[in-house]
């Protein structure tokens, strides 16, 4: 089994404390399902916005933003100096070790504020170990409780550590490994693989699943893609999500369940079809030159996709610099749209004062993706800057689809009194593959690999383990 670096060894204190503290919890944790929930239930779990500024729809999330390489040394004068290449970001492009089965990938799936709790529940076999476990059979942490059930136990994050049913454990990351034949539930909602529970900066707690990777993308798949787009464009989805989720995994980042990595639902997500898909597709992510990039996609492109290097300000590599052509969405709900907005709206979370006058597009690509959005007041003062991906975002933020800017492939944008009328194309940012495209490119016939080519030039699909 291959594995990631963890994010920190046991503490001292845990190493300790660690057999009087087993004796404790398991008189307290084995108690199955008798187990009290103590001081305040857990905060709910944040509905899901329509915003698709992540890698699953959407913009990168600060861990994947690229350092700059190095610039190449001079040349002696006497040599005449080397062509610049083409493409060199390391940081984008990642080896790809050998694998003899699946790696885990971890996602957050909860996270409380100070003083909330979460609920969490296991059973079939269980383990509670100091640290972050590589997997589900690490061995080498010290174990702080176990037992066969686990009733529904309640974890508070602490000065001095975590505190589960009113016994506290000295350290700030604890993980809960459940057996193959167990079963795992995180504020009643299940999951396969286990449970990390880690103090967040903010004093709350973070609830992180210890996932394998298909087990993941199936509870992806139809999260992210409906389940009537076709098999082809579905398998392609997989293989784009699978991408997506190594990249980051093998960069060491957490992952989270929303649309600011890729929607991830658990075991509601899975189903017999989903895992039909993920088999036939198991181990397969896209390449280019052998190597692993970030796949990025979204719902509509609204006819033509748009370059991540443009879009993001990103150093990719060219398979997601390209901008193509899309015939396949033309029947999207949001292949065209329009939207009036009153001046008002923009005083919510981006203007706090001054009315604006204007809102203007001074940077576009070559086929109309705005690049940078101003809003200006009637002198003509800028009131805000900011990229177009980070306006749409800002200003979708907590408003329901109806409100919201799809996407930033503008066309018109008219100031009528204290409205604007906007003219768009699509649903998203534009970058990578188009969902609604690959369902029509299916609809006509075109198999998996051909979707992917389309979106993705240059790539190649390449099966990593069997």
């Amino acid at each position: 089994m291959k594995s990631f670096p963890r994010d920190r060894e046991p503490s001292p204190a845990a190493r300790v404390l660690a057999p009087a503290s087993a004796l404790v919890m398991t008189a307290i944790l084995a108690c199955s399902d008798a187990v009290a929930l103590r001081k305040s239930t857990p905060t709910p779990p944040t509905s899901r916005g329509t915003d698709d500024r992540g890698p699953g729809s959407g913009a990168p999330t600060p861990t994947t933003t690229p350092s700059r390489s190095p610039s190449p040394g001079s040349a002696p004068s006497s040599t005449p100096t080397p062509p610049a290449p083409t493409f060199k970001p390391p940081e984008e492009l990642l080896r790809i070790p050998a694998f003899d089965a699946p790696p885990y990938v971890r996602v957050r799936v909860r996270q409380s504020s100070a003083g909330r709790g979460i609920v969490f529940s296991a059973s079939g076999g269980y383990r509670i170990v100091d640290g972050i476990a590589e997997d589900p059979d690490d061995s080498r942490l010290p174990q702080l409780a176990a037992g066969k059930h686990l009733g529904a136990a309640t974890a508070y994050a602490e000065k001095g550590g975590i505190r589960v049913n009113g016994i506290l454990l000295p350290s700030r990351t604890v993980s809960v490994l459940v057996g193959a034949a167990g079963a795992l539930t995180i504020d009643g909602q299940r999951y396969q693989g286990s449970l990390v529970l880690q103090v967040a900066p903010s004093g709350g707690l973070d609830a992180i699943n210890l996932v394998q990777l298909e087990d993941y993308v199936a509870g992806v798949l139809f999260a992210e893609m409906p389940k009537n787009f076709g098999d082809e464009a579905l398998e392609a989805q997989a293989i784009v999500a699978r991408t997506y989720a190594l990249f980051h995994a093998m960069r060491g980042a957490t992952l989270k369940d929303d649309q600011s990595s890729q929607v991830y639902a658990g075991v509601a997500g899975e189903s017999p079809a989903a895992r039909r898909i993920v088999q036939a597709t198991r181990g397969e992510v896209l390449t280019f030159d052998d190597r692993l990039f970030q796949t990025f996609f979204h719902s509509t492109c609204g006819g033509r996709t748009a370059s991540a290097a443009e879009v993001f300000a990103l150093k990719t590599p060219p398979p997601m610099n390209a901008s193509v052509e899309c015939d396949g969405c033309k029947d999207a709900p949001l292949y065209r749209w329009t939207r009036k907005l009153t001046t008002a709206q923009f005083a919510t979370n981006l203007v706090p004062r001054g009315e604006v006058s204007e809102l203007s597009v001074p940077a576009k690509t070559a086929d109309g993706h705005a690049l940078r959005v101003q809003l200006l007041d009637s002198a003509k003062r800028v009131l805000f800057d900011d990229d177009a991906e980070g306006f749409r975002n800002r200003f979708n933020q907590a408003r329901p689809l109806r409100d919201q800017i799809p996407s930033m492939f503008l066309g018109n944008v008219v100031r009528k009194g204290a409205t604007f009328l906007l003219e768009g194309r699509g649903f998203g940012h534009g970058v990578g593959m188009c969902q609604y495209g690959a369902r029509g490119m299916a609809k006509r016939g075109d198999d998996s690999r051909t979707i992917l080519a389309r979106y993705y030039p240059s790539s190649r699909v390449k099966r990593i383990y069997g």
